[in-house]
């Protein structure tokens, strides 16, 4: 089964490095049928591999995680929004309130990641 784990492909970066693909299988030590499978979206890389291709290649963390970034990024903004909506329906306290602003400032902070993310994906 195909999944799309990266905006910016795995080959893609190491292809731009300039580096063949056994190369990168030496220096990575593992077999180059797996680094086919992970460039070729057959098989998921681990982060050490895709961190591995940022360091090789020099291509962005962000464009390398950025499915990821998205899904986790989605899934932090729905349980930051769903604990702020629990703690807003129960007794108002100094200790909620404060909770409630900690996590707003969370929300704010992925909002603004979300935002980053978006425009590099339209890029």
């Amino acid at each position: 089964m195909k999944t799309k784990l990266t905006s910016m492909s795995l080959q893609q970066a190491r292809k731009n490095a300039g580096l063949p693909l056994s190369t990168m299988a030496d220096i990575l030590i593992t077999d180059t049928s797996n680094l086919s499978k992970y460039e070729r979206g057959i098989r998921k890389p681990s982060d050490d591999i895709v961190l591995s291709y940022h360091l090789l290649t020099g291509a962005s963390l962000e464009n390398l995680f950025s499915g990821r970034l998205t899904r986790c990024l989605h899934f932090l903004n729905h349980q930051l929004t769903q604990s702020i909506e629990d703690l807003k329906k129960g007794i108002r306290t100094m200790k909620t309130d404060t909770l409630t602003a900690h996590l707003s400032r969370c929300m704010e902070r992925l909002n603004c990641l979300s935002d980053v993310n978006e425009k590099n994906d339209e890029a």
